[in-house]
Parts: C-alpha cells; structure tokens; sequence
C-alpha cells in the first residue's frame, strides 16, 4: 500500500508576515500551523490585537491553497512553545 506524503508548516508567528510566507515559495505545503498568541490576560491587549493583525494577513495568504490551523500559544513561554510543537 503506498502512502501519501504530507508536508506541514508549523509557524511560530510573531509580529512579521515575510518570514512566515517565504518559504511557501520554495517549499509548498499541505498543511501550516500557526501558533499566536490569541488570547493571554498575561499580555496587554494593545498587543493580542497587533498579533491579531498579523496572524490574519498570514493566514489569509496562506489559505489560498494551504490547509490552515491556528493555535493559541503563549510564545514567550518556551516549555509550551515545544509542548505545542511536538
């Protein structure tokens, strides 16, 4: 039986859309996880909704032939960052 190879993206995103869609030109995908940090009382709002800004203009480039799933991940916590990635 033969397989069906997938490639998947996981994209720590900050605050920065080129380093997140760049390498979709050389290296296509199935799929790309995107892990944001959404929602965090931790963090001021004025911040969650820059992030926001940015992981909207990402996905929707990326949506045009990538399957998309976005995750909310504190990034700046390291341990969750792997636990998220793994």
């Amino acid at each position: 039986m033969r397989t069906v190879e997938e490639i998947v993206h996981i994209i720590p995103l900050g605050h920065e859309v080129d380093r997140a869609i760049k390498p979709f030109e050389k290296y296509k995908a199935n799929r790309a996880y995107l892990l944001s940090i959404i929602e965090n009382k931790k963090y001021s709002a004025d911040m969650t909704e820059k992030q926001g800004l940015f992981l909207d203009v990402v996905k929707n480039k990326l949506e045009k032939g990538i399957q998309v799933r976005v995750w909310n991940v504190d990034l700046f916590d390291m341990l969750e960052v792997m636990k998220n990635i793994s």
